[in-house]
């Protein structure tokens, strides 16, 4: 367990010291990405998973799903997760019960929508070799697992636990400013425009279909907070 401290101001450091088995390393902010790559690079096993701060796992997530790749053959796993409030205490829904969940050559499927939350995929070491580490520039912010997951599945079928085994946070800021939203909308092209470019033979005639499909999102998410100008 590789436990990495992205620059955060809180008693990290005392609370991993109290788990002696535990790896801590502590790197200066840089996203997510950067986080996972530092990860990445001190981990000796032969799988890797993750997990934020603010998500969970449930017992049996990490058997379960070995237990499938070994099955299939497959390089890499996810599983269904139940989605909670910010504070960890209502469950809002399940997300293979809010979105269908595919398995196998999901490449057409997830450049539609990101259906593989962060804390839900095993994947074997070797294909972190194959398709390289996670993209840290500050375009992909935020957007780096949805644009990992395209490399990943361009490349390798997945397997899927179709069972809950995790719990994945929603947080809700209560309100999105125009600036952050371009920023969100921009991140979300440059990974659809990433992914036809690697596959333009097999994405291309789906690319306007994510585009307006990252929009509506957006327009949604702004329409549940009120700003209704913002969402038209």
């Amino acid at each position: 367990v590789i436990v990495v401290d992205d620059g955060s101001e809180d008693n990290t450091p005392a609370v991993v010291a109290t788990f002696p088995s535990v790896t801590y390393v502590r790197k200066n902010n840089g996203g997510q990405g950067s986080a996972r790559n530092v990860g990445i690079r001190r981990a000796r096993g032969e799988y890797l998973a993750f997990v934020d701060q603010d998500d969970h796992w449930l017992p049996r997530k990490l058997s379960r799903q070995l237990e499938e790749m070994r099955e299939t053959g497959l390089k890499w796993v996810y599983c269904d997760a139940d989605v909670y409030d910010a504070a960890m205490s209502t469950r809002k829904y399940r997300l293979g019960a809010a979105y269908r969940l595919y398995s196998g050559d999901v490449l057409r499927q997830l450049l539609l929508h990101n259906f593989i939350p962060s804390p839900t995929p095993v994947v074997h070491r070797d294909v972190f070799v194959d398709v390289g580490i996670f993209d840290e520039s500050t375009s992909m912010r935020n957007r780096e697992d949805w644009d990992m997951w395209l490399r990943i599945a361009e490349k390798y079928h997945i397997a899927l636990v179709n069972i809950p085994l995790a719990k994945y946070r929603v947080q809700l800021e209560s309100s999105l400013r125009l600036e952050a939203l371009e920023q969100k909308l921009s991140s979300l092209m440059a990974v659809i425009d990433r992914a036809v470019a690697r596959a333009p033979d097999r994405l291309a005639g789906l690319k306007a279909r994510a585009q307006a499909n990252a929009c509506v999102e957006l327009g949604r998410l702004l329409a549940s907070r009120g700003q209704l100008a913002e969402a038209r």
